[in-house]
């Protein structure tokens, strides 16, 4: 929905499974939905504001027992996009979820701050091609305290079947580094995806 030039008003929701390969590491599933609003605040610079419900589910590997983990979530975007060239720009991708749980029970606060690079190129007029590179600084803010730095590597391809209808494929590479050494681990996702607009 536009709110103005330049401004609008957005739904978000989502949907992921984790399973891991390690057995002392729990598999996830979860979902999240938000609410937010994205402005052009200047012709290069674009900011975004969310705040929505996430909720997961925890099960160790092997067994029947989950823990839910329920809170509500918050989020601040700010990305500065200018063109290198005719058919490739580069941005730089600001964000911080201060990990707001409202004190609900048995939720988990994490703050998260982070910041991003990608350079996107376009191939022909259907494709796109955009390495990226990534770091992200996590803290838990209850229970186990933890601290972990994740520095990310990777690449997306991007095509254009129709006026409404985008695909993509990516690829990125992950190392977690944390201060609770069995938290430390390499992760090597791999994803596809659909996006139509009305």
């Amino acid at each position: 929905t536009l709110l103005a030039q330049g401004y609008s008003v957005f739904l978000r929701s989502s949907y992921g499974l984790t399973y891991l390969a390690d057995p002392t590491l729990q598999d996830s599933t979860g979902y999240s939905l938000d609410v937010g609003v994205n402005g052009q605040i200047t012709p290069s610079l674009n900011g975004t504001i969310s705040l929505g419900w996430t909720h997961e589910q925890l099960t160790a590997s092997g067994t029947n027992t989950a823990k839910n983990i329920d809170g509500v979530d918050s989020n601040v975007t700010l990305s500065y996009t200018h063109p290198l060239r005719p058919n490739t720009t580069h941005s730089l991708s600001f964000y911080r979820n201060p990990g707001v749980a409202l004190l609900l029970k048995s939720s988990s606060i994490t703050q998260a701050t982070g910041v991003s690079y990608i350079i996107s190129h376009r191939l022909n007029r259907y494709l796109t091609l955009s390495p990226q590179i990534g770091w992200t600084h996590l803290e838990s803010l209850s229970g186990s305290k933890e601290v972990a730095d994740l520095i990310q590597v990777g690449f997306g391809l991007q095509r254009t079947f129709t006026k409404h209808l985008t695909g993509s494929f990516s690829y990125l590479y992950q190392t977690r580094s944390s201060n609770i050494p069995a938290n430390s681990y390499d992760v090597n996702d791999v994803s596809i995806s659909a996006n139509y607009t009305f």
